[in-house]
């Protein structure tokens, strides 16, 4: 095997080497042109929009639609939870007043 020279760092490089390990200097020319249709898609499966269409229609599907929004289940009254909260703490805390100065006034006069 023959060694050639990198034109960019000047290290010498075996002559297979596809780029330069020292500078990352690629020594293939690249090819002008653009690639044919037949070479972009040979290995690929191509499906035209009607393909598409047709799958999507055979799901019920129709993605030139917006989807329907999500129903949200109705909760009833309690849709106002923090008003809620706060009533029945309030409440609670009246009650609690109470029983405190229940037990207070239960020991004093004992």
């Amino acid at each position: 095997m023959s060694d050639k020279q990198c034109v960019k760092c000047g290290q010498t490089v075996d002559e297979a080497k596809a780029f330069c390990p020292y500078c990352s200097h690629s020594f293939e020319v690249e090819r002008e042109g653009s690639a044919s249709e037949f070479e972009l898609t040979h290995n690929t499966a191509t499906f035209t929009k009607s393909f598409f269409n047709e799958v999507l229609s055979d799901m019920e599907l129709n993605i030139s639609e917006a989807p329907d929004p999500p129903v949200r289940p109705d909760t009833g009254p309690d849709r106002s939870a923090p008003a809620n909260v706060l009533k029945w703490g309030a409440t609670l805390g009246v009650l609690l007043l109470l029983a405190l100065i229940v037990v207070i006034l239960f020991v004093i006069l004992r």
